[in-house]
């Protein structure tokens, strides 16, 4: 698959997340003249492998996954990949899981940190 996504990067005007999904997803749909690359595809619950908008809106923030640990987080969602990335990697790793959690839920769901009346989306967590 690595192989034919970098030729496709090299010969098509193709952002490199929509090849790598076409190439999932083609052998799928059957489309003519499409064979993919021959990987399987799998659908992985999204509690477990989440991005931070669903870590950020929902984990934080439903009390039905209070106790849950997520097996992996992309920080891709929000502009503050970096500084977002360190609080759950130092309330998941460097306090085993019991780290502070007003650390991550000074995060807002949308933008930027949460204000001090409550705002800035994402909910408050009960």
């Amino acid at each position: 698959m690595m192989r034919t996504l970098a030729r496709r990067m090299a010969s098509e005007q193709v952002w490199d997340q929509s090849a790598y999904s076409q190439e999932g997803l083609w052998p799928a749909l059957g489309l003519k003249g499409r064979v993919g690359s021959r990987v399987s595809l799998r659908v992985l619950s999204y509690g477990c492998y989440c991005n931070t908008k669903w870590f950020f809106r929902h984990l934080l923030n439903e009390p039905t996954w209070r106790h849950h640990r997520p097996v992996s987080v992309h920080t891709n969602y929000h502009p503050e990949k970096q500084q977002r990335m360190q609080a759950i990697f130092d309330h998941y790793h460097v306090a085993e899981g019991k780290g502070d959690w007003a650390a991550l839920r000074r995060w807002s769901g949308t933008e930027g940190s949460r204000r001090a009346c409550g705002g800035g989306g994402g909910g408050g967590f009960r």
